[in-house]
């Protein structure tokens, strides 16, 4: 069935087709084409544009894979999840692996994989 977080991470993946409808996004798209690390290089200067709050940073750890560090991200880790996992469905046509390591209920780590 439908829990709580799964919603909440549907809500988060919900707000890839608005974004990628903007010139942001649209501009992100054409810009990340072909290569998740143009992507992921470019979302921690994206959120900032978008939200007032929290910090994000990007390190590439391998050619398919990298670590994507959030602090205070009132978001939440389901949300965000969301977000990105819709986002390499839309553009890459191909899923992404998300290992979360939390530290607190809004500071946590994405270990990402493709």
């Amino acid at each position: 069935g439908l829990t709580f977080e799964k919603a909440i991470h549907r809500l988060g993946g919900s707000a890839i087709d608005v974004f990628f409808d903007s010139v942001a996004g649209r501009t992100m798209r054409v810009l990340a084409e072909g290569e998740p690390h143009r992507l992921l290089s470019a979302v921690a200067n994206g959120y900032g544009v978008l939200v007032n709050f929290g910090e994000r940073s990007y390190r590439r750890t391998g050619e398919r894979s990298a670590d994507f560090v959030f602090a205070h991200e009132y978001l939440g880790a389901y949300h965000t999840a969301g977000i990105f996992e819709f986002a390499f469905d839309r553009i890459y046509k191909i899923p992404l692996r998300i290992e979360f390591v939390p530290r607190t209920l809004v500071d946590f780590t994405f270990k990402l994989s493709w």
